[in-house]
Formats: C-alpha cells, sequence, structure tokens
C-alpha cells in the first residue's frame, strides 16, 4: 500500500511541473485561436448558409412560420446560429484531441 500512495504522489507532482502544464494546454489555447480566427472570418457566411437551408427545407419552414404564429418569432434568430455551434464545437473537440495526442 505504500508504493501505490508513493506512486500517486508522484504522480501528482509531475503534473504540477510547468512543461506538463504547458504541453496540456498548448492544444487547447491553438484550438482557441483557431475558433475565433474561423468565426471572426465565416461566422456570417456560415449563418446565412443556415439560415438559407432552413428557409428551403419545408419542415423547418413550417416549423418556424409555427413559432411566429405562437409568438415565439424572435426564437427563428436563434436557430441558425445554434446550429452552427452545435457543428462546429464538437469539430473543435476532435481537433483539440488530435492536437493532444
Amino acid at each position: 500500500m505504500k508504493q501505490l500512495v508513493d506512486s500517486f504522489w508522484r504522480a501528482a507532482a509531475y503534473c504540477l511541473h510547468p512543461r506538463v502544464i504547458w504541453l496540456s494546454v498548448l492544444p487547447l489555447l491553438l484550438t482557441g485561436v483557431l475558433a475565433a480566427v474561423l468565426g471572426y472570418f465565416f461566422w456570417e457566411s456560415a449563418l446565412i448558409a443556415v439560415r438559407t437551408q432552413l428557409d428551403a427545407w419545408s419542415l423547418t419552414g413550417s416549423a418556424l412560420g409555427w413559432l411566429e404564429s405562437v409568438g415565439a418569432g424572435s426564437l427563428r434568430t436563434l436557430v441558425a446560429p445554434l446550429i452552427v455551434l452545435a457543428l462546429a464545437v464538437p469539430a473543435l473537440v476532435i481537433l483539440s484531441l488530435l492536437a493532444v495526442a
């Protein structure tokens, strides 16, 4: 049992080395910077493309029309950004995991 506790403390101390911390945080920072740059340049065009596709599909067009008739027309502006984020976040997580590996 003493060896188990000793190995735990050595592993915990190793995690606090600056090099280990830096190598753990660097891929996250790079992915965050990449997300910010891509968001800056492509956010509007992605929203326009998603809104165009949503308006082209009859099912989503009728669902969004129903939202407006119920009085939740402001939710229509929220749907496209949520879809863009729902598609972008998993891609960024996978990219970050690949960078760590």
